[in-house]
């Protein structure tokens, strides 16, 4: 519906889908949340397990590959927030208040997961597709 030379702007919602965010999502949340609930029972102090879905991964590449098949040309992709992804975590989110330096050294660590990734393609003219 979006005519020839119109922009279709998309931000995706979250991180991309790679190695370190596989690792970070898959290994290190899951191991961190299990320590956290055994310490909790150690101590005496309730703590509750709950899993939420935090939405499906995509590369960038999947993105650009869909939208091209599609009569789309990727003019701009911008991406920022790299810290927000690692703040999941309990314990990186307690650094984050308690050391100020731990802010910079979180948006170094978190640029392979930037959790804000916005898209503008451009619709192709309807007669060159």
């Amino acid at each position: 519906m979006l005519e020839s030379g119109g922009f279709l702007i998309i931000d995706p919602g979250g991180s991309k889908d790679n190695l370190f965010s596989l690792i970070y999502d898959k290994i290190y949340l899951p191991v961190e949340s299990y320590f956290i609930f055994l310490l909790s029972k150690l101590f005496g102090r309730q703590y509750v397990l709950f899993k939420k879905h935090h939405g499906y991964r995509f590369t960038d590449n999947e993105f650009t590959k869909l939208a091209k098949e599609n009569g789309f040309d990727l003019l701009q992709m911008n991406e920022g927030d790299y810290q927000q992804e690692l703040y999941r975590s309990k314990l990186l989110s307690f650094l984050k208040r308690k050391f100020l330096i731990s802010r910079h050294i979180f948006e170094i660590l978190g640029r392979p997961i930037p959790f804000v990734r916005i898209f503008k393609f451009k619709k192709k003219n309807e007669k060159n597709i």
